[in-house]
């Protein structure tokens, strides 16, 4: 394991010296308790150290690999739940009333946290410059490919997607990349689309077309300066990203933790530390944004008056074990929905 990664360890966190802390989630529209966890132990971080921020970033600019030859990304996606536009909306509103309420509990200010968009980081110059930069590396480009998809083919396909501007799909399949020119070729593959089957490119340096990176690229954003103009000096993620799956790079399979370094390490030498929480489970199953809905941010403000208190007591004792199953908790009541 990486030097600077730290696993479910708040005690070597505490002792750390950190000024802006990262933290990343896809848009569900529903909190779920895991999620809440990986962002408490940037908010206890926080409550011992005055001087340092959150970023939290919404990803609704995001490769999913959904089943077909096209997806929607997730900034575009409705809400389900029909309280909001978007998806994202209603995300980043739950964000705001969790970081309200537990701000305002555990002594912090809140204007210390900061709730954004991928999309709006990768319409920065600075971003695309950056990524233009990869990318017409010859040497960069293969790493960066090698990381995410060992095949040997195609050195010039890259692990972006840009966005059809007529039905705002992406293609499930890497763009091409074309150096001299700077752009990115795709095709449209949604069905009944007035482009569909037809070719597009798109310009990186273009920042009003968009580009859908693969999922771990969002963490280029903690490395590559944008509107605050510094980078993030510890990442915070969940217990998933030490599962080994993917690509072989080197002569192992690293973590899903170890990638994201190396991608980040292609843009910048100046990495955060990661923090790595504990994996949230119910019944040996590791909780996600689709599955056991009724462990959600919702859920525990309606079910707990003292919601604050209890996730409080939910986050020191899950870190004390790299896997906490949600029936060995505090949080007896909630299991009533899912007997």
């Amino acid at each position: 394991m990486a030097k600077n990664i730290i696993v479910n360890d708040l005690e070597r966190l505490a002792r750390g010296e950190f000024r802006k802390l990262s933290a990343g989630l896809t848009p569900s529209g529903k909190l779920h308790i895991g999620t809440l966890v990986t962002l408490m132990n940037g908010l206890l971080y926080m409550k011992d150290h005055d001087e340092a921020t959150l970023d939290v970033t919404i990803h609704d600019l995001y490769a999913n690999f959904q089943m077909g030859l096209s997806f929607l990304p997730a900034k575009y996606r409705e809400d389900p739940d029909g309280c909001h536009a978007q998806r994202r909306e209603h995300t980043k509103e739950e964000l705001e009333t969790f970081f309200e309420g537990m701000a305002e509990y555990l002594g912090i200010d809140a204007s210390r946290i900061n709730i954004g968009y991928m999309s709006d980081i990768l319409a920065q110059p600075n971003t695309r410059k950056k990524i233009s930069e990869v990318l017409g590396d010859n040497r960069k480009r293969y790493a960066l490919k090698q990381i995410i998809k060992s095949d040997g083919k195609g050195n010039h396909k890259v692990p972006l997607h840009p966005v059809c501007g007529s039905c705002r799909h992406a293609s499930t399949e890497y763009a091409r990349y074309k150096p001299k020119t700077d752009e990115l070729e795709a095709t449209c593959n949604t069905k009944g689309c007035e482009q569909e089957g037809r070719s597009f490119k798109v310009r990186i340096s273009d920042t009003s077309l968009e580009i859908v990176p693969y999922y771990l690229i969002n963490l280029i954003r903690d490395v590559i300066p944008h509107q605050r103009k510094d980078r993030a000096d510890l990442h915070l993620s969940g217990g998933d990203k030490l599962e080994r799956r993917g690509t072989k790079y080197g002569r192992e399979v690293p973590t899903i933790a170890e990638r994201g370094l190396y991608i980040m390490e292609v843009f910048s030498k100046a990495l955060p530390t990661l923090y790595i929480g504990p994996t949230v489970t119910y019944r040996g199953t590791k909780l996600s944004k689709r599955q056991h809905s009724r462990f959600t941010f919702a859920k525990l403000a309606e079910r707990y008056e003292n919601w604050q208190e209890q996730l409080l007591a939910f986050t020191l004792e899950a870190a004390k074990q790299p896997e906490y199953d949600i029936r060995q908790s505090n949080l007896k009541d909630m299991l009533k929905d899912a007997a």
